[in-house]
């Protein structure tokens, strides 16, 4: 599966987005989806698993500990 991250600078701008594909928000206080871009199972159920999944990995991994994927130095 495939994901683009949707970054919008208020929570009104996220709101007005229509999209045509699966997302999830990553976090309630967070403007900030993910946008299904390409996936393999037609399964919807397990889609939302692994949207959910990423959602969590994105939000623990990427904006809570920035460092963990800096480059070496």
């Amino acid at each position: 599966m495939k994901v683009a991250i949707k970054s919008f600078r208020t929570h009104q701008e996220m709101d007005a987005y229509q999209p045509t594909r699966p997302t999830i928000q990553v976090r309630r206080h967070l403007p900030i989806l993910l946008e299904v871009i390409e996936v393999d199972s037609t399964d919807e159920a397990l889609i939302q698993i692994n949207l959910k999944n990423m959602a969590s990995w994105y939000f623990y991994t990427i904006i809570r500990n920035p460092d963990s994927h800096a480059p070496d130095q």
